[in-house]
């Protein structure tokens, strides 16, 4: 599994030079990484580089128009329908955007996905293989996995001043709203078929 962040990148982040927490940090990205995960609304590793997967999927509904993806599209190797080969581009297939396919018609949008009655998510008709996730982790994904393992481990202090003039610190426990903006401003937001990740 991915780590969306390091352990020299987290111990930067919180001004520790030794190597006495390393083991404690080691063992905390992979959490927070799957944290961000859940958060956002990806699968497992769903921020990373995920090279030649296939997505076994179905459309909801007869009418169907955009088949949103569970990861985002870096490139598109083949699609099929009902075991019909469908060409990226062509009159009667499909275009391509970040998070899903969209079918045309006559080199326009307009023919559908669709879903006759009797498909359940046991009898899944489509099957995109490709790469998909980020060929690079956005540094928004570094930059709250850095945060998230730092408030997970204990390391993460707010350092105050006391009414005596004397230095105190509180750990941090709760990520801070800079976090929780983050993660609305890269959160899937549209639903998805069942699927299978392969």
């Amino acid at each position: 599994m991915a780590n969306y962040a390091t352990r020299d990148e987290v111990k930067k982040h919180v001004e520790i030079e030794d190597s006495n927490r390393d083991a404690l940090i080691d063992a905390t990205l992979p959490r927070a990484s799957r944290m961000i995960d859940r958060w956002t609304r990806v699968p497992t590793d769903g921020w990373s580089d995920l090279q030649g997967k296939t997505i076994t999927t179905q459309a909801a509904r007869e009418g169907q128009q955009l088949l949103f993806l569970p990861l985002r599209i870096q490139s598109i190797t083949s699609v099929t329908q009902n075991g019909i080969l469908l060409t990226e581009g062509a009159d009667d297939d499909f275009v391509t955007w970040d998070w899903y396919l969209e079918q045309i018609h006559g080199g326009r949008v307009g023919r559908k996905f669709f879903s006759h009655a009797g498909w359940t998510s046991l009898q899944q008709k489509i099957v995109i293989v490709g790469n998909f996730g980020f060929a690079a982790i956005p540094d928004e994904v570094n930059l709250m996995a850095v945060e998230a393992t730092a408030i997970i481990s204990g390391l993460k202090k707010n350092v105050f001043e006391t009414n005596e003039g004397s230095e105190g610190a509180v750990l941090l426990t709760d990520m801070p709203q800079w976090v929780k903006d983050a993660v609305g401003s890269v959160k899937r937001r549209h639903a998805v078929e069942p699927y299978k990740l392969t």
